[in-house]
Formats: structure tokens, sequence, C-alpha cells
């Protein structure tokens, strides 16, 4: 019987490019599940397509999707 084997991703497709950033993204902030102190947890229901037009423009952009909604929160809603 023929194991199949693990497909990777071809180097420098766009899987391998998002799978790199996401790895860097989290040595340098070191996330292991954690809030971090400051932070709160949020949890939304978005459709599929907008989750993946978000996910695809922070690979874009290098940042994480909490970035992205922060950078937005703070450009588009005022401060209290």
């Amino acid at each position: 019987m023929k194991r199949a084997s693990r497909k990777y991703p071809e180097k420098g497709s766009p899987s391998a490019i998002r799978d790199e950033v996401m790895r860097d993204q989290k040595a340098d902030k070191g996330l292991s599940g954690q809030v971090p102190a400051g932070y709160v947890r949020l949890n939304a229901n978005v459709r599929k397509d907008l989750h993946i037009r978000i996910k695809i423009e922070a690979v874009r952009q290098s940042k994480t999707i909490g970035q992205l909604i922060e950078e937005w929160i703070e450009r588009y809603i005022p401060k209290l």
C-alpha cells in the first residue's frame, strides 16, 4: 500500500508566502493563544467571502487580522 506524501506549497507561491508571514508574526509576537495584557478577545461572525478577503489583505500587508481591525477602528470610528 502506497502512502500519500504530504504536499507542501511550492516555494514563492501565495500559500507558502502566507504560511511564512504567519509564522513570522507568531514568532515576533510570542503568540500562545493567550490574550496580551491590555487587550480583549473579539469574536465576530462574518460571511466566508469577507473572511477570505480580510485574510488575504492581512497577508498582503504582512499584518494580522487584528492589526487591520484596530487600524480601521482608529480610522473610521470617532474616539469617545
